[in-house]
């Protein structure tokens, strides 16, 4: 089911390049809670132990759904899952499955550092009381200030 959501707002996107990052995110945001219950249920049937393939490209799928909705912590909490899923792995390989995701990590990050600088209020620059301003060098007139 999650797969087949994002393939077909992935479709509906690729037919529109004028799409903006708040219509993404507005289309993607509404499944969190859906990822968040496919993820319950997943843990409470025990299916990571049993089924650790098909969890790990389910957890990957939730990132991308969840980065896709905004949701950068919880996406990136469910790519290092999924990683660490894919890296035990033997008969298959799983190289770019964990490239991808460790690149979406990188982004998640990205994102996140970007918002906390853009929240930090500037600095405040004292403004110089009134006649405590210190002259530039090309107001000084030669002989003064010796």
């Amino acid at each position: 089911l999650l797969e087949e959501i994002k393939n077909q707002h992935d479709k509906s996107f690729k037919n529109r390049p004028d799409f903006t990052q708040d219509e993404l995110r507005a289309t993607y945001s509404r499944y969190g809670p859906t990822v968040t219950k496919a993820l319950q249920r997943v843990q409470a049937l025990g299916l990571e132990a049993k089924e650790a393939d098909t969890v790990a490209v389910l957890r990957k799928t939730c990132g991308e759904i969840l980065m896709l909705g905004g949701e950068d912590e919880a996406a990136i909490e469910q790519f290092q899952a999924a990683i660490e899923l894919f890296k035990t792995f033997t008969e298959t390989d799983c190289t770019s499955l964990i490239t991808s995701s460790e690149t979406m990590v990188k982004i998640g990050l990205n994102r996140i550092a970007a918002r906390a600088k853009a929240k930090k209020p500037a600095k405040n620059k004292r403004e110089p009381a009134r006649g405590s301003e210190v002259p530039r060098f090309t107001d000084v007139t030669p002989g003064e200030g010796a």
